[in-house]
């Protein structure tokens, strides 16, 4: 068997297709392997899929292949064009990569692999490729999986993150009952979110039955206006309300930690009231009991603060709206202004608040996604490219069939 032979074989090269020779250099470390095909083979277009005569060749192109060892392996082929009568002449599909990639399809899916394991710096040094091909081959992963998208989610929720300095944000919205992320824009404003609903289109928009979110008037609006009937379809996340009364908790500690006598109380409290009861750590637990018992402020917006968790915890709609009014009469009174502020926004949004008991979904998924989230930013070390950021993301946390051919490690024949 020579040298042909053994590389016909180690990379399934098959007829019409043969390697007609191959180059070794051992100061490059690279294998060339030069196809030619067989005379008088008919090829289908890429469109129609007639099978025609060849017209003519492309210019001589190179593709990077699976490393054979310790050398870099590079196919070259000349890839021939047909005239179609219907659509003119065109080039045939190469059938070992993908149009316009400068990889064979074995070694994109071997990169994928590379990627979905490490961060895009090291996965460049086991590839043997540059930064800028990483990025490449993750981009078109994406736009891969993107396009091969047959729908959208119907129950959605949308959250915002934060990235970089200077306050910056990214809108996501992540699917529910297949928890990914769906699309990202930047900034957090009512066009943000419109343009997810545009890209998804008006029938689709139409079929959506439910949308979780904080209450932010952007996401609001733009909800009011690209969904049907969306007044009965918004349900305002309950760990977003939660995390508004903990930081309405927090002030009220800050303020009262200002008076000399509950200042050293409350010295190194702040992350202690922030648990819930039943999850307090043992650390706390001591502090916690005798701190609970007391007269500060504090302890009752954290009294407040726990009572509302129960609002969920009702069986039905009219339940919770006879719970909220005992609790809102509680909070509205209890003179604590940062207490009585949030209970006022609440209040305010009741109705999408209770909706809950409606549909029955929250942003619990947003959680586990946005710490994943963060280990990709936190992986990258940041991204001086935003499109990175996105294609990064959509990369590891969107659910695609990422793949060149819908098979993982799709055996692809030359």
């Amino acid at each position: 068997m020579d040298d042909r032979e053994i590389c016909e074989h180690l990379y399934n090269v098959k007829r019409p297709w043969f390697v007609s020779r191959v180059s070794v250099s051992d100061d490059g470390k690279r294998v060339d392997m030069y196809l030619e095909h067989e005379r008088g083979v008919k090829w289908p277009c890429p469109l129609c899929e007639k099978l025609l005569s060849v017209s003519d060749h492309v210019k001589e192109r190179v593709w990077r292949d699976l490393d054979s060892g310790l050398y870099k392996a590079y196919i070259h082929a000349s890839i021939p064009r047909i005239g179609c009568p219907d659509h003119g002449k065109i080039q045939v599909k190469a059938e070992w990569s993908e149009k316009s990639s400068r990889f064979t399809e074995r070694f994109e899916a071997h990169a994928i692999d590379a990627l979905l394991s490490t961060d895009t710096t090291n996965a460049s040094k086991i590839l043997r490729i540059s930064r800028d091909q990483t990025w490449n081959i993750t981009d078109r992963a994406v736009k891969r999986g993107i396009a091969r998208k047959t729908s959208s989610p119907e129950r959605i929720g949308v959250d915002e993150k934060s990235y970089g300095k200077y306050h910056h944000y990214i809108t996501i919205v992540y699917g529910i009952d297949n928890p990914s992320v769906d699309n990202i824009e930047f900034d957090r404003k009512k066009e943000s979110l419109d343009k997810y609903y545009e890209k998804i289109g008006k029938d689709a928009a139409s079929k959506i039955e439910a949308v979780s979110m904080d209450m932010w008037d952007p996401f609001i609006a733009s909800t009011k206006s690209n969904v049907t009937d969306a007044e009965s379809k918004i349900v305002f996340d309950r760990f977003h309300i939660m995390k508004h009364m903990n930081m309405a908790l927090d002030d009220v500690r800050k303020i009262e930690a200002r008076n000399a006598d509950a200042k050293e109380l409350l010295k190194k409290t702040k992350y202690m009231w922030l648990y819930s009861s039943e999850n307090l750590p043992d650390r706390y637990r001591e502090k916690y009991e005798i701190l609970k018992e007391s007269d500060l402020k504090t302890a009752r917006a954290y009294a407040i603060k726990e009572n509302l968790r129960n609002l969920w915890q009702c069986g039905t709609e009219d339940e919770a709206r006879s719970f909220w009014k005992k609790w809102y009469n509680w909070a509205s009174h209890s003179r604590l202004e940062p207490v009585k502020k949030v209970a006022k926004m609440i209040r305010n949004y009741l109705y999408d608040v209770l909706s809950y008991f409606k549909h029955h979904i929250t942003n619990a998924i947003a959680e586990g996604l946005n710490s994943k989230i963060a280990t990709v930013q936190k992986m990258a070390y940041g991204y001086s490219n935003k499109d990175h950021l996105k294609t990064a993301i959509c990369f590891h946390c969107g659910n695609l069939q990422l793949y060149p051919g819908y098979i993982k490690n799709k055996e692809v024949s030359i």
